[in-house]
Formats: structure tokens, C-alpha cells, sequence
């Protein structure tokens, strides 16, 4: 309900393609056809649902729940018995990448050696796979359903994505690839975290993300990673003054948001080593680092640079200094541009901590009766 379903009926003159990648027994699918049947009665009364039905995809892994979805959905709907990190399925031409306006989906999370399942070259198509170190014990599956989404979404393409709140503040090389992603291949609409009450007596808590796939055509990843490139190679030249003048309120805002002078910033730009930069507070902990970091002692035990003068190993302390900060400089700089280029602001929605609070908010409460598994929903409670 919260997404622009409306629009997608109403704009578009052949059905939006829908897509969950791991659809379990189809209940979003399906409510996703009931959500659909009054905007059709509104807007193209003529269309037979089962068009719309035909554009709606669904995945899912486990055998018999693929067959309950295919048994029990809405007439038309296609069930995918297989793997929705998989890139293409033969029975079903219609997954294909860049091909879908609308994604919702609540994958699986942290399921151990998933990725021993995928054959070698689905592995390739993630860039999330550098990230890991080992197949056997790698259980981040909920990030490379993130990637996945991007994919498979077409340029404006919407999603939305339960997945644990984790994902927004886990360490490690795979979740923080996860966000660069976010941040690099969606404009983030709304967080909605729902807190532990959500999914029964499991304690996970939850985030629903809804997200808008950027433009593929041209990349706006690509575009930013390629101006913040050309500012880094200083502005000596008459191109590179031009090319940072397109973009340069980025650059102005950026120095804002860290309380450097435009002037002291553009010295690093420049590739100014004793440039005004480092008089600066804001590169004081980055100086802090680099002077307990392994290069700098393997650099001060080796013959050669022992050999210099005092003057010659200052010189190549700051050179070494300068290429440490601009290289965190330059991604830094280049996730600003791209949080900065949002088309809307972001909101953020946040449940409550008191179980009662909690209970109000969701509109329901999981029973601990006998036979578990059940919710009951509190009647008092406006949607």
C-alpha cells in the first residue's frame, strides 16, 4: 500500500512487470493482484486482470512452497521453482536483468554456504563476491539480494525489501559493499524499521527498505565515479578547470558538511603535499592512522629509505601521506555526490522500544499459545 501502484496502472500503458525473487507461498504476489484489482477498475476497466497477473513473477527455492504459490495464486501469476540469485531461468524468459518496474520481496538472511550452490559463473556476476573470503562459512545472503534488485530492476524501477536492520550497520567487506550499492544504484525513498515484534518470536529486527533504481543509461555511478576521478587530477589544465566547474557545487557542499575551506580542499585536489589541506582538523585523524600504519613502519625499516637524507624521507612521508588521504578523499567525496544527487528527501520511520508501544504500532501481536506461529491483531489499533 505503500507503494506507487497507482501511477504504475495509470501511466503506463502496458502492465507493470512485478517481480519476488524469493516468494515463499506467494502471499505478496497475490496481494499484490488484490491491490491491483481497484486501481484496474479505476483506470483501465476494459483490461482483463489476468494480463496483469501474466506480468508478475514470483521464485522461490523450496519445492513444495513454490507448489502452494503455484496452487494457490491469483490465475496467471508465474511461479519459478529455483534460485533467485540465479541470473536467468530457462522456463521463464521473462527474468531477465533491467526488465522489472517493481520488486517487493522478503529474502532469506544469513543462510550459511549459500554460496556453494551457485555455480561459478552466477558467482561472477556479483561484485559482492570479491568481498568474500570463504564459500564454506560466507552466510550474507540478504546482501547479494540487494544486488540482485539492482539487476533486475529497469531504470526508475521500485523496490521494497524487508531485510534485518543489520544490513545498515553490520562491519565486514560484504555489508559495507552492500550499502556502497544502495547508495551507488538507488535513490533511497523511505526506511521503515519495525523492531523485534515483527516476524513471530524470532527477535530479528527488521528494516524495510524502499528504494527507486537510479538510470542505467547514462550510469550515474559511473558518471560521478568519473568527475570525482577528473577532480583528483587537480585543475591545472583548462579541460579539468571546465570539468570541475560543471559539478563544482558538489565539491562546495561537500567541503560545507566537513567545515573545510573550499581553498584549504582544493590544495588537496591538486595534489598538494604541504598544500593548506593539512592545517585542517577534520585530516587530523587520518594523520593519526596513517603514522601507526603498516606501510609507514615497513617504509622506515627499509635500507633504502633509510639512506635518504632527512629532507628526501619528510618528502616521501608526505607524498605517501598525501596519496593515503586523497585515496580515502575520493571515496568519500564520491558517496556524497551520489546521496547527494537523491531526487526526494528520505524518511525514516522508527517503531517504538516498549512492548506495548510496539504492539500499537505493528496493529498486532504474536500469541504464545499453543501452536505457535500465530498473530493476533489488535483491533484497537489504527492502520
Amino acid at each position: 500500500m505503500s507503494l506507487p501502484l497507482e501511477s504504475l496502472v495509470r501511466d503506463n500503458p502496458t502492465p507493470p512487470m512485478a517481480i519476488d525473487y524469493a516468494c515463499g507461498a506467494g502471499y505478496f504476489l497475490t496481494e499484490l493482484a488484490l491491490q491491483l484489482q481497484p486501481l484496474l477498475e479505476q483506470h483501465k476497466p476494459l483490461v482483463n486482470p489476468a494480463e496483469y497477473h501474466k506480468s508478475m513473477v514470483g521464485i522461490e527455492k523450496e519445492y513444495r512452497l513454490s507448489k502452494v504459490a503455484k496452487v494457490y495464486g491469483q490465475q496467471g501469476i508465474q511461479v519459478c521453482y529455483g534460485d533467485g540469485l540465479v541470473n536467468s531461468h530457462e522456463a521463464f524468459p521473462d527474468i531477465r536483468d533491467g526488465h522489472f518496474d517493481l520488486l517487493v520481496a522478503n529474502p532469506p538472511y544469513s543462510v550459511r554456504g549459500f554460496l556453494e550452490t551457485l555455480p561459478e559463473e552466477e558467482r561472477k556476476a556479483y561484485s559482492l563476491t570479491d568481498s568474500t573470503n570463504d564459500a564454506e562459512t560466507a552466510n550474507s545472503i540478504e546482501a547479494f539480494f540487494i544486488e540482485r534488485a539492482k539487476q533486475l530492476l529497469k531504470t526508475g524501477g521500485v523496490a521494497a525489501i524487508i531485510l534485518p536492520s543489520s544490513i545498515l550497520s553490520n562491519g565486514g567487506s560484504t555489508y559495507i559493499r552492500a550499502r556502497e550499492i544502495l547508495l551507488q544504484y538507488f535513490d533511497i525513498v523511505a526506511i521503515a524499521e519495525f523492531g523485534s515484534g515483527t516476524f513471530g518470536k524470532t527477535g530479528t529486527n527488521t528494516v524495510t527498505l524502499f528504494l527507486r533504481r537510479k538510470p542505467t543509461q547514462p550510469d550515474t555511478a559511473e558518471h560521478y565515479r568519473e568527475r570525482v576521478e577528473e577532480w583528483f587530477k587537480g585543475c591545472a589544465t583548462r579541460k579539468r578547470k571546465q570539468a570541475i566547474y560543471k559539478d563544482g557545487h558538489l565539491i562546495e557542499q561537500y567541503c560545507a558538511h566537513i567545515n573545510v575551506p573550499l581553498t584549504d580542499y582544493q590544495s588537496l585536489l591538486r595534489g598538494e603535499a604541504e598544500g593548506s589541506w593539512k592545517q585542517q582538523a577534520h585530516f587530523q585523524p587520518y594523520h593519526d592512522k596513517f603514522d601507526k600504519s603498516t606501510e609507514l613502519v615497513n617504509l622506515r625499516k627499509q635500507k633504502k629509505f633509510k639512506a635518504l637524507g632527512k629532507a628526501e624521507q619528510t618528502a616521501e612521508i608526505a607524498k605517501r601521506y598525501l596519496g593515503y588521504v586523497q585515496s580515502i578523499e575520493r571515496d568519500k567525496l564520491y558517496h556524497f555526490c551520489l546521496a547527494s544527487d537523491q531526487a526526494n528527501p528520505v524518511l525514516i520511520i522508527r517503531s517504538p522500544s516498549g512492548t506495548k508501544e510496539i504492539k500499537q504500532f505493528l496493529g498486532y501481536e504474536w500469541s504464545s499459545a499453543k501452536g505457535g506461529g500465530r498473530y493476533q491483531v489488535d483491533r484497537g489499533c489504527q492502520r
